[in-house]
């Protein structure tokens, strides 16, 4: 019979629960024991290689998938370089994505571009000619917005200042 645990929130925990948590531990031990077996194997520190695995999620991609992509980002990388590099290269592919989505819904090709990264982060490059597209776009198609993906919209939003620049046109076309 399962038994009441002190926790609050009064739920039940019996045996067998205790052992598959307990598994969940031992299967995250083993994932950070190979984490940091393959940072000190590639010079990639572990602080990056975090970073990568976050932007993945962030993203919703998989860093098997960007290597994929990029099968010879070991080869053409020296050791000293890669912890920054891996960041680029998920930068770049993410930067792939973005523009499959935003082109298979607007017709533009190549809109997003990364302006730089480091070991941390990168970013994305913002110019008068992708807001003047923005605003066109918002102006003779704004349905095109709507056949973007959650993430594409998110950066034009947050990054590209999409919903400032829907508010002026919106508020532009009503004083006409």
């Amino acid at each position: 019979m399962p038994e009441k645990t002190g926790h609050s929130g009064d739920y039940f925990r019996d045996d067998q629960t205790d052992e598959y948590i307990e598994s969940l531990h031992q299967k995250i031990d083993r994932l950070l024991s190979m984490l940091g077996l393959y940072a000190d194997l590639t010079g990639i520190d572990r602080e990056t290689i975090s970073n990568a695995v976050d932007y993945c999620d962030q993203w919703g991609i998989s860093l098997d998938e960007v290597f994929d992509h990029y099968n010879t980002f070991y080869a053409d990388t020296p050791l000293e370089h890669q912890s920054e590099q891996i960041i680029k290269v998920i930068g770049d592919f993410v930067v792939t994505k973005l523009n499959e989505d935003f082109g298979k819904a607007s017709g533009i090709e190549d809109f997003f571009e990364l302006s730089g990264n480091d070991k941390h982060e990168f970013w994305f490059h913002y110019s008068d000619s992708a807001e003047n597209c923005l605003t066109d776009l918002a102006q003779k198609r704004p349905e095109v917005f709507n056949l973007m993906s959650n993430q594409t919209l998110d950066l034009l939003v947050n990054d590209f200042g999409l919903d400032k620049i829907l508010k002026d046109t919106k508020a532009k076309t009503h004083t006409r």
